[in-house]
């Protein structure tokens, strides 16, 4: 919460001239702001506006510091002093996060994986529609052989019948 303070630039202003004791953290109102606190708050400042004016705090070099963006490949985060020197390091915390971000979620909420789809929704359609088109075509051909045998059988015998008959 105190860095709203270097952000707003507090550290510029004079704490008895603008009566600004009750708003200050108890720290500061002891002690009063120094260069190194001046020196932070126009960091930040210029830092903020960058982000505000081109969506990046460093478009250029800002107390010979770059921020890099974050991207999933390398969490890199800005380590920011009052000697204006800061410095980029990367995986915050890694190994306090390491159980809630790796072991818990496997531990409790195991999941399969789910294979991938390898056809559309319109061509696995058209796949039961050609099974069952397959299938009809199948039993209706045995059908028909059946007929086609039922026949021949009735009539080879309904022939016999007559033959006898004479």
């Amino acid at each position: 919460m105190e860095d709203i303070f270097f952000m707003l630039g507090f550290p510029f202003l004079d704490n008895e001239r603008h009566n600004l004791q009750n708003l200050l953290p108890f720290t500061v109102r002891r002690g009063g702001w120094h260069q190194g606190d001046r020196n932070m708050s126009d960091f930040m400042m210029q830092m903020w506006g960058n982000f505000a004016k081109y969506s990046n705090p460093t478009p250029v070099r800002v107390f010979n510091t770059t921020w890099e963006k974050f991207t999933l490949m390398r969490d890199a985060y800005l380590v920011m002093n009052q000697t204006n020197t800061s410095y980029i390091y990367e995986s915050y915390r890694a190994r306090e996060s390491a159980f809630w971000c790796n072991y818990l979620p496997t531990a409790f909420f195991p999941t399969t994986p789910a294979p991938w789809p390898t056809e559309t929704p319109v061509e696995t359609e058209r796949r039961h529609y050609m099974i069952a088109t397959w299938i009809t075509v199948t039993l209706g051909g045995i059908i028909l052989l059946t007929l086609i045998v039922v026949c021949c059988l009735y009539v080879r015998q309904r022939k016999g019948v007559d033959e006898m008959d004479f």
